[in-house]
This record gives C-alpha cells, sequence and structure tokens, in this order.
C-alpha cells in the first residue's frame, strides 16, 4: 500500500511544517514504545501520514518536547497520541513493512537482505497482526493480499484498476480503522474514502516507477499488463485517483494536519503532471541517484525530487536504478501491551453484508468497515445480510440477519 508518499516542502507553511516534523516524531516515539529503538528505524513518511490522520480528528492536544529516540541529547516537537492510537500506528507500520517484503518474495525478489529482514521481522509480524485484532482491524486483509493480488493479475478484466483493487481495499480499511482507534467512527466514511484513494495512487505510481526493472527483470508491471505504455493516460489515471481524497480533505477539521494533507495532494499532483513529459532530452544531472556512472553534470534544480521523476532535460528513463538505502533491522526487545479496551459495544445489534462466505470464519463490512466475523449459526454466503450479535477477542460474532 505504502510508496512514494513525498511532500514538497516548499507547500507547508509554519504550522502544517510543525505539524508534519511532530508527526513523524510521534511516529518514531511510537514506534520505539512498540518494539524498542530498532523498530524506530521504520519510521517514514508514509506511515507518518497515519498519525497525521488521526491527529487531524482526535481531541486538539498541543505538540510536546520530547527527547529524541536517536539523539537522546536533543529535544523534538512530538504528536501526542492515546494509547490505543500509537499502537494502532505501530502495528500497521510492522504489518504493512511485512506483508510488503512478503509481496517482492512473491514477486521473485529474493535477494539476502530481503530475506534476512523478512526472517527478523517474522514474529514482529506476527505480534502486529495480534495488536490489531484486539483493535479489531481485519488482519485477514493482509494475509489474503499476496494470493488475492496474484490471483487478481491472472485474472481479467486486465485494467490497473482492477489490478489496484487489494490494495486500494487495505488502504481504506487503514484509515477507516484509525477513526475507531481515536473514538470518532463518524469520520470513518471520509476515511476510507482518503485511504483508498491514497492506496490507489500509490499502486499506479509505483508501477509506472518500477515499470523498466520489471521489463529487465520480466516481471509482472500493471501497466504492461493492462497495454498501457504512453504516460499520458498513465498521468490522467492517476489524476483521477486524487480526485476523492481530495473531496475526504475539505470535510476534516481546519489546523495544522488539514494543511498538512492538502501540500501532500498538491504534491502528488504536481508529480503526476511531470511523469507525461518528454524526458528523452539531452541533459544530465549531478544528483548521483539514477545509478549512471558515466552522469557528471550539474543541472540539478532547488525544487528537485530526488529524481522520484526526472528532470524534463534528463535522459535517464530507468528511474527504478537509482541508489536506495537498506537499513538493517533487529528483533523486537519487547511489544505493546495492556491496550485501552476498544469499546465497541455499539456494534451489537447492527447489521451488515459477508463479504467473504462466513464458514465459520470470514469477513463482513457495516457501512464502510470490514470485520474479521464468526457465524453463530451455520455458514453464511458472502452477500448475505448479518447482524452483529457479540463482540469477540478479536472477531465479531454474527448470525444471519432476519427480514
Amino acid at each position: 500500500m505504502f510508496g512514494h508518499l513525498a511532500i514538497d516542502k516548499a507547500r507547508l507553511g509554519d504550522d502544517a511544517r510543525d505539524a508534519w516534523r511532530a508527526a513523524f516524531c510521534g511516529t518514531c516515539h511510537a514506534l520505539r514504545e512498540s518494539g524498542g529503538r530498532s523498530l524506530s528505524l521504520l519510521t517514514g513518511r508514509d506511515v507518518s501520514l497515519l498519525t497525521v490522520v488521526i491527529a487531524a480528528i482526535a481531541p486538539p492536544a498541543p505538540i510536546e518536547g520530547r527527547a529524541c529516540t536517536a539523539l537522546p541529547f536533543r529535544t523534538v516537537g512530538v504528536q501526542p497520541l492515546s494509547r490505543r492510537a500509537r499502537a494502532y500506528v505501530a502495528a500497521i507500520a510492522v504489518a504493512t513493512v511485512a506483508s510488503k517484503l512478503e509481496d517482492d518474495a512473491q514477486d521473485g525478489d529474493r535477494g539476502l537482505t530481503r530475506r534476512i529482514a523478512r526472517h527478523l521481522l517474522r514474529g514482529r509480524g506476527r505480534n502486529a497482526l495480534a495488536v490489531l485484532g484486539e483493535l479489531r482491524f481485519p488482519v485477514s486483509l493482509f494475509a489474503e493480499l499476496p494470493a488475492r493480488q496474484a490471483a487478481i493479475e491472472r485474472s481479467s478484466p486486465r485494467t490497473v484498476t482492477a489490478f489496484a483493487d487489494p490494495s486500494r481495499e487495505l488502504g481504506g480499511q487503514v484509515f477507516a480503522h484509525a477513526a475507531l482507534a481515536v473514538g470518532r467512527p463518524e469520520f470513518a466514511a471520509v476515511l476510507h474514502d482518503l485511504g483508498a484513494a491514497l492506496a490507489s495512487w500509490l499502486y499506479g505510481w509505483d508501477a509506472w516507477f518500477d515499470r523498466e526493472a520489471d521489463r529487465r527483470r520480466r516481471r509482472f508491471n500493471a501497466w504492461d499488463a493492462a497495454c498501457v505504455t504512453d504516460d499520458k493516460p498513465i498521468a490522467a489515471w492517476l489524476h483521477a485517483q486524487l480526485a476523492p481524497a481530495r473531496a475526504s480533505v475539505l470535510t476534516l477539521p481546519s489546523g495544522g494536519q488539514k494543511a498538512v494533507l492538502v501540500a501532500l495532494l498538491d504534491s502528488l499532483a504536481a508529480k503526476t503532471v511531470r511523469i507525461a513529459r518528454d524526458q528523452r532530452q539531452a541533459g544530465d544531472c549531478d544528483l548521483g541517484c539514477c545509478g549512471d556512472a558515466l552522469c557528471d553534470a550539474s543541472c540539478a534544480a532547488s525544487d528537485c525530487d530526488g529524481c522520484y521523476v526526472p528532470c524534463e532535460c534528463c535522459w535517464w528513463t530507468d528511474t527504478s536504478q537509482r541508489r536506495r538505502t537498506l537499513r538493517r533491522v533487529r528483533r523486537a526487545t519487547k511489544r505493546s501491551e495492556d491496550l485501552e479496551s476498544v469499546d465497541l459495544g455499539a456494534l451489537v445489534g447492527m447489521t451488515g453484508t459477508a463479504v467473504t462466505d462466513l464458514m465459520p470464519d470470514g469477513r463482513i463490512e457495516l457501512g464502510r468497515l470490514a470485520f474479521d466475523a464468526t457465524a453463530d449459526t451455520g455458514l453464511i454466503a458472502a452477500g448475505q445480510r448479518v447482524v452483529v450479535v457479540a463482540i469477540g477477542k478479536s472477531r465479531l460474532r454474527v448470525e444471519r440477519a432476519r427480514g
């Protein structure tokens, strides 16, 4: 689900810049609390966006000065979050990285570093799913993602929209359940649309970004599979994914966090425009990030995106070969425990729809929210109406709705 969520800093005002930095540091502190200092290495812009979204709908809280997790002698501004929200952010971060590594393995990326990372994160991934289960997140979405993605890639119709469906559903639920983590279920539908739109955009962008590398390694690529080779229709599709995200952000409470989200969408739109330009013109740069040893010129601009998209004068088209840094990951020294109880008693009596067959376990939807569920009375087929009768430890208990 996660990818290139870079924000152009020039688009951030003072309040938004402070909110973005505080969210980044708040994410780092949440990860350290969950699994020790080594787990804080997973802090990035992508999962920090989840912290921004949570802070946008949570009761206003001033930024707190705390010791930096990496440099304890330095004080940084941290976005305070409830204990439940911190546990949710950390668990989503770990589960997402573990799922991404598993997806890379199925795509044939079996490099030594990634194999080691998968081994070290295996236990953490299980712990993260256990925490998400306590928070009633439908963890089956993570478990089913690689197999479901592979099945869709083999099926028809072969469109990028269809290929992006698993990522879109997972992104929507990650954001929607964030509303439950802070006790603001009224924002679940809005955040679902925001998360689904961003995940869809990221899927399409990553497919474009990795296109040359996928061709070189003979791996699946969504745009090539859909027979879309021209960059202009790709840019149009990406722009269409951002429209519902903008509509969702406009409904959020005003503040620094909302300004961050607006700046993010503006930055993604600007990147989308640039991919449709002709990049095969004479020129080069001195960033040293594209992997070409012969590049030695100096046309880097102050607003450079770090070669996620080449400058208009650049002849280098395979941006996937830019140098990447890989961080060493160690096992967690502790995990988040004793979570605040999640009050979901209001769900009892609500009716919804079975998304999968309940045999007896499966997944249901209540409005825009998905939950793992167990059928109390026999098997329930996908598409049938269900009613929640009880809240289990990690699953809702449901039965077939009457009438």
